[in-house]
């Protein structure tokens, strides 16, 4: 299985009801930015993962790679909006 070659772990999130059709476009994004996992995480969980490697990236200034997730997400129709208690994002159209 693909998490299990990606390893991913992740931070217990609520769930905000991604459809399962996410679960691919979700796993090349993890791919894609080399995160890291355990078990068979699900789409919710992902989303805040690649959310984790944002901040990182803004807090080491590499807006590059923050505006590469933010965009990438965009595109398969998560919408990211950062305020100053942190990034919300949501499915759908905002």
């Amino acid at each position: 299985e693909l998490t299990g070659v990606l390893g991913l772990t992740f931070d217990p999130q609520p769930a905000r009801g991604l459809p399962d059709t996410l679960i691919e476009p979700l796993m090349q994004l993890a791919l894609k930015y080399e995160l890291d996992s355990d078990g068979s995480p699900g789409p919710d969980e992902i989303v805040c993962c690649l959310l984790d490697r944002r901040l990182a990236s803004r807090r080491e200034q590499n807006w590059r790679l923050a505006d590469d997730i933010r965009d990438t997400l965009r595109e398969i129709g998560i919408t990211l909006k950062d305020t100053s208690e942190g990034t919300v994002w949501r499915y759908g159209k905002p």
